[in-house]
């Protein structure tokens, strides 16, 4: 018997229709459903999405009302699937906010169908997405609507977006250890504070001797949790809460992320990925239609830091007829970067040099993010292992000084 798959798919009238059927492989559902007339949106196995991605690997969003990179090229796909197979944009946005779950995005999609309903422009009618979607997903469709290929500006935008999700998917993974070893050390200590400190303070209090260091440490942590756990653990959520808007939206957060981008391994890991994803949107712009300045102007707009303003400043070149590659001599990039982008505009073959571009550095943020994970994870092994045996080593010592008391 041939393995079952459940299929979300979109008839020629742009409805939306759940199911399922038999088929030899995901690929062979897929061409079913073409046969059928259906333009699939998500097939998975019936057993175990094929799709599916554990928890950890999922692409989470904190303190955003928008979706993630993943979620934004699933929506990009699935409009494009739509658009080829003739349905008017619409309908295409009412079919794709129907399979969406966040209701903040649904909304704006609906919102923006609402607009272009009204007869209003496509670049007026997506204003309620530029709060939710990337600001270069908004422009992107503005050009693909001008240049009559939506659906090629779409699928292309679609591969951006996973680019940037598998960017972030490698850096999550190179992590992992390393979480699970600050974690293994914490419930250590856990351990210490709540078993192992009340099992030995009735040893100090008979013998009449007061904790010193690492063990009146674990007292007193033992007695700051016992009688304030609670309040310690709602307040826990809330503190994290502060310290990421502190960390990200404030300017002590800008400069400690600037302070992060100088360090000499993890910068050039951050700086490599960051060049990356510029490259690969100025060569889907231009390709799309946008003139080259105004390609380096809205992706310097959504660069931060050093790289931005290097940006910014190639725009103002190219508007002044001047050559762009210099712009980047002082924005402490590779060489190569800004041997590449001379290229281009020598050749005046932007996609197809920016592309290559973006998948050079791309390869050495991985081979980066490589090398990083090879540091970390000896590196908090050592640390822990230290920490943890200054603790037992202080235990131990204070237990035997109990010994020598009693004789």
């Amino acid at each position: 018997m041939a393995p079952e798959y459940r299929y979300t798919a979109y008839t020629a009238s742009g409805s939306r229709e759940n199911g399922t059927l038999e088929a030899v492989s995901q690929a062979d559902a897929l061409q079913r459903l073409k046969r059928q007339g259906m333009v699939p949106a998500r097939v998975e196995s019936a057993e175990a999405g094929s799709d599916a991605k554990a928890w950890w690997q999922k692409d989470v969003a904190l303190f955003s009302r928008g979706p993630g990179m993943r979620e934004v090229a699933r929506i990009c796909d699935t409009l494009a699937a739509l658009l080829r197979a003739g349905i008017a944009l619409p309908a295409a946005l009412s079919a794709t906010a129907d399979g969406i779950g966040n209701a903040t995005t649904k909304t704006a999609l609906l919102r923006f169908r609402d607009g272009l309903e009204s007869g209003r422009p496509l670049q007026s009618a997506a204003g309620p997405l530029r709060d939710v979607l990337p600001a270069e997903l908004i422009d992107l469709l503005v050009l693909g609507d001008r240049s009559n290929r939506l659906a090629v500006v779409l699928e292309e935008a679609s591969k951006l977006f996973r680019k940037r999700a598998a960017l972030a998917d490698k850096l999550a993974s190179a992590l992992i250890y390393p979480a699970i070893l600050v974690l293994a050390a914490l419930g250590l200590m856990g351990v210490l504070v709540f078993f192992l400190a009340p099992a030995l303070r009735p040893l100090f209090v008979s013998a009449g001797v007061e904790a010193t260091g690492v063990l009146a440490m674990l007292f007193w942590a033992n007695d700051a949790l016992t009688a304030n756990g609670v309040w310690i653990a709602a307040s826990l959520p809330i503190a994290f809460g502060g310290i990421y808007l502190l960390v990200t939206q404030t300017p002590f957060g800008q400069g400690i992320a600037g302070l992060v981008r100088k360090a000499p391994v993890v910068g050039r890991v951050l700086l490599s990925g960051d060049l990356s994803v510029v490259a690969r949107s100025l060569a889907l712009l231009v390709d799309s239609g946008m003139p080259v300045q105004q390609a380096f102007r809205l992706t310097g707009s959504a660069t931060p830091g050093d790289l931005g303003m290097a940006l910014a400043h190639a725009a103002e070149r190219a508007e002044h007829g001047e050559q762009i590659a210099p712009a980047f001599r002082d924005a402490d990039v590779p060489a190569a970067f800004s041997q590449l982008l001379a290229a281009a505009e020598a050749s005046n073959q932007w996609p197809l040099v920016l592309s290559d571009t973006a998948d050079l550095f791309e390869a050495e943020a991985g081979r980066g993010q490589e090398r990083l994970a090879e540091l970390i994870t000896p590196a908090l092994t050592l640390l822990i292992g230290v920490v943890v045996g200054f603790v037992m080593i202080s235990v131990v010592g204070a237990i035997l000084d109990i010994n020598e008391l009693s004789f």
